[in-house]
């Protein structure tokens, strides 16, 4: 059986984001932000995020674009 976890990164420094997910034994992080760069945050941007990962063995993958909060049909908003 497949369990999800959801996790959110705050202004943690980038190895304290990755031993969370090493206690967990996550293996994969799918990631939701429909924008996955900040310039507050830059350990998390979509680049160095799924480099960093990678290096630790963990497959990172972005589906902001599917899943994120942001949607580009304009059906989804009301006046606009």
């Amino acid at each position: 059986m497949n369990t999800i976890f959801t996790i959110g990164h705050s202004i943690n420094p980038i190895e304290y984001f990755i031993a969370i997910l090493k206690t967990y034994q996550i293996t994969a992080l799918v990631d939701v932000r429909s924008n996955p760069n900040s310039q507050h945050v830059p350990q998390f941007n979509e680049g160095y995020l799924k480099k960093r990962l990678n290096d630790m063995g963990i497959k990172y993958v972005f589906m902001g674009g599917e899943l994120g909060a942001r949607r580009t049909e304009e059906s989804s908003y009301v006046d606009g």
